[in-house]
């Protein structure tokens, strides 16, 4: 009977520990769904400026971030959104003093298989000072992916956007609308804009392969006769091509025709 009661005993630890074995296998190939979300989200403040950190997370390829205006982690007043590949802080400028905002991050997951992270958020209000200067009048502050496209509506109605020798005509091809017809070097569509790193074109090239040209002139300059830039040549369809402004600051882009008719749609902006 000793030697029964032995054997099962020795059966049922050899079953314990081979199942302990199989479960920490198991344990070890876990795919989470998700990546995980940035933890230790801090922030230095001043009257103007905030400095976010957090720490890293493996599986994160970049970062998101968002910032709102006069909420306590609502976010329902975004007014600035940024990538961040490479780094785990942001230096946020052109705050307004005391001032409430809210910041949030999220990892953006490194496997195509995983949803990036949920949001960590803060909340900070900035401290009593100057506030930054104000925006020069008649120039626009754009955002991060603001879209303005350009028809005889959108147009007439903007404070920063004008076309002189206007000449429009009505396409279908990148939007539905009167579009300004650039077949001519003094048909010149003008953006008085600030903050912005680059710009997206949508054009319609028509029927034939065309060309349109760009001229950046900061505040205060004198526009450089000789500082036009061609594009590249528009194809018959809707294409985009982007360009750089080489300046974040105060600045009038002239966007005109030089070789053919192309349509100007719209224009996407970036501000990093």
């Amino acid at each position: 009977m000793k030697i029964i009661k032995l054997a099962i005993y020795s059966v049922a630890l050899m079953v314990l520990f081979g199942a302990c074995k199989d479960a920490a296998k198991e344990i070890t190939e876990v795919h989470y769904p998700r990546a995980f979300a940035p933890i230790d989200l801090a922030k230095e403040v001043s009257a103007n400026e905030a400095d976010l950190t957090w720490k890293s997370i493996d599986a994160a390829v970049s970062y998101v971030v968002e910032l709102s205006e006069g909420d306590s982690l609502l976010f329902d007043n975004i007014i600035g959104t940024w990538d961040v590949d490479g780094a785990t802080a942001l230096n946020i400028t052109g705050l307004s003093a005391k001032t409430p905002y809210s910041a949030r991050v999220k990892a953006k997951a490194f496997e195509a298989q995983q949803d990036d992270s949920k949001w960590a958020g803060i909340f900070f209000k900035t401290p009593a000072g100057a506030d930054p200067d104000p925006d020069p009048v008649g120039y626009h502050r754009v955002t991060n992916g603001e879209e303005f496209q350009t028809t005889s509506a959108n147009i007439t109605a903007s404070d920063w956007v004008t076309y002189a020798k206007a000449n429009y005509a009505a396409r279908t091809v990148c939007l539905t609308g009167d579009q300004p017809n650039l077949s001519a070097t003094d048909r010149i569509v003008e953006f008085k804009m600030i903050g912005a790193a680059s710009f997206t074109i949508s054009g319609d090239g028509n029927s034939a392969v065309r060309v349109l040209r760009y001229r950046i002139t900061l505040i205060d300059a004198t526009p450089d006769p000789n500082g036009w830039v061609n594009t590249a040549a528009w194809p018959a369809g809707c294409s985009t091509q982007t360009f750089d402004t080489g300046s974040t600051g105060a600045c009038t882009l002239e966007i005109s025709g030089n070789s053919g008719s192309v349509y100007l749609s719209k224009l996407v902006f970036a501000t990093q």
